[in-house]
């Protein structure tokens, strides 16, 4: 599924309602991706209370949050095979790292990562959260948006887990850093 991205503000969610071995996943898993002037807006919303890292803290860096319930992104330069993993907790907290290859960290541009802001709000209800990657940081990671390969992504239901992404499973396990399944993505 190619990941719509908008170029203005307020446009509709986008829904993953299937995991990775095809089942029905009720409530959906709903994101936006947003094109801001201030940079790239992630936002995500789940109708159903979330497992938060109890170490998380709202609008800050979290090791390890794909051990509780999170929402991801993925942008991979396509040219150079470098891409970037983006997680957001319900709560607002977030971590991100670049990757030189599959699974392959590069810390070198580590101090370049930074988010505008996260948040997130959490109730028995469900949650909401979203984080703003500015676009220089976008530009000093060496992403260019004509140069995107982008995945969407999420981790559910901790500790059982289900795997949601907008990437074409294959017939192995759950595993989102397969920049070759991620394509190009439409601006609307």
């Amino acid at each position: 599924m190619q990941v719509l991205i908008h170029q203005q503000e307020g446009q509709g969610f986008h829904e993953l309602g299937q995991e990775w071995y095809g089942r029905r996943v009720s409530p959906p898993y709903r994101y936006r991706l947003t094109l801001t002037t201030g940079g790239l807006l992630f936002e995500a919303e789940r109708a159903e209370a979330a497992a938060v890292h109890p170490d998380a803290k709202p609008g800050c860096f979290q090791e390890e949050l794909w051990r509780y319930d999170v929402a991801e992104f993925f942008i991979a330069n396509a040219d150079t095979g470098r891409y970037l993993e983006m997680n957001l907790s319900p709560n607002g907290a977030w971590w991100g790292r670049m990757f030189s290859g599959p699974r392959v960290p590069d810390d070198s541009v580590a101090s370049l990562l930074r988010v505008e802001f996260a948040q997130g709000i959490t109730t028995s209800e469900g949650w909401k959260a979203s984080l703003l990657l500015p676009f220089e940081v976008l530009a000093a990671l060496e992403l260019p948006l004509d140069c995107w390969h982008v995945a969407v992504c999420a981790v559910l239901e901790a500790p059982e887990y289900i795997y949601l992404t907008t990437a074409a499973p294959c017939d192995t396990q759950p595993d989102f850093h397969r920049p070759d399944l991620w394509s190009a993505p439409i601006l609307s």
